[in-house]
Parts: structure tokens; sequence; C-alpha cells
């Protein structure tokens, strides 16, 4: 059973889940160096970690539906989706790099 978005987002703003994500994009900085220009989507609740990239062409948050979606980002280049999960609404090639936190 997926975790509401609610509950993922109160985690991610307690003290333990700041530091979860500081470490978490610490090692995925490390693996994805600089992604200027790439479109990266972040599937399930990867809003926490997408905000490390901001030099993508765009980021999107693909939510799951069981999951529920919440809203994330101020500009152009950055929206939030909520999507079934067994058929993505994307043509194949829409991004360059796929991010899944809390989606499987």
């Amino acid at each position: 059973m997926p975790l509401d978005s609610h509950v993922l987002e109160e985690f991610y703003d307690s003290r333990i889940g700041q530091v979860a994500r500081r470490l978490i994009s610490r090692r995925l900085r490390a693996r994805w160096q600089n992604l200027a220009g790439q479109r990266l989507l972040g599937f399930g609740h990867a809003t926490p970690y997408l905000r490390s990239f901001a030099e993508t062409e765009r980021a999107l948050a693909a939510m799951p539906e069981a999951q529920g979606a919440l809203p994330w980002g101020a500009s152009g280049r950055v929206q939030t989706a909520l999507v079934d999960e067994q058929a993505l609404p994307f043509p194949d090639a829409s991004f360059d790099c796929l991010l899944v936190v809390h989606g499987l």
C-alpha cells in the first residue's frame, strides 16, 4: 500500500526527514553531477530530491493516483502531475533521466 503524499511530506518536513533528504541528495549529486539541459522525471514522491537539480531544462513530479499529488514548483520549469502508474501519459523519449522515490 503506497504512503499518502501528505504523510511523506510531513516526514520530509521533520528533522530526520531533512537529514535523510540531505544525505540522499548528496549521493544523487555524486551520480548526476550536472543535468543542465536535461529533462528529469521524478516518479512517486520525488519532490524533495528534484529541488537539487535546478539546472535541468525541465523537472516533472509524476505522483501516482493512489498516493495523491501535492503542488510543487514555482517556475515554468517545474510541475506536478497526478498519473496512473500503469499507464504513464508521456511519449517515448520525453525525459532523459528518471528518479523513482516512494514509487515502487
